[in-house]
């Protein structure tokens, strides 16, 4: 598939494992493998250093709880996107960058499958609570792709100063 495609689809991924499942998607690896009928898909391999930064399922508990879990419990919603956007920024070199031409397609990615998600646990009646919380989870998920982009351009900064390769 092309390069757009696969940005994109790395930018679901990423979504559904921060918005979906609630887990912060650090060292998890995305490969591209065939499953023998569909053609290509993303698979999502090594768990193994994923923590919880959502409450489990959080998309279903909209209105009724805060969302924030574990180490980002102390943080509104948005602080939290903010503070896992500095954390995979910095240590995640696999996600596509600002600085790449494919980012754009990556964010798109993110943020359409991030209002898919909210709008496919909307109830038949929302309440005051879920619009606001709809709305939050929305929010915080374009402040997680700004902070993304925020560490991009320090770290290329940097690199720009020192030569310097890692985080």
């Amino acid at each position: 598939p092309p390069l757009e495609q696969i940005a994109r689809g790395m930018g679901r991924v990423l979504a559904q494992l921060h918005w979906g499942v609630g887990v912060d998607g650090m060292d998890a690896e995305l490969v591209l493998g065939g499953d023998g009928l569909h053609g290509l898909k993303c698979w999502v391999l090594d768990y193994n250093q994923c923590a919880r930064w959502l409450v489990q399922t959080p998309l279903a508990k909209l209105g009724s709880d805060n969302l924030t879990n574990g180490a980002y419990a102390s943080n509104d919603l948005k602080e939290g996107a903010q503070r896992l956007a500095r954390r995979i920024g910095n240590c995640e070199q696999y996600y596509p960058k600002l600085s790449q031409a494919i980012y754009a397609d990556f964010k798109s990615g993110y943020g359409q499958t991030t209002v898919e998600l909210v709008n496919a646990h909307r109830p038949e009646q929302p309440s005051q609570e879920w619009e606001l919380g709809s709305r939050a989870v929305i929010a915080a998920s374009g402040a997680f792709l700004r902070e993304f982009e925020e560490v991009d351009r320090q770290t290329q900064e940097r690199k720009g100063r020192t030569g310097e390769e890692r985080c």
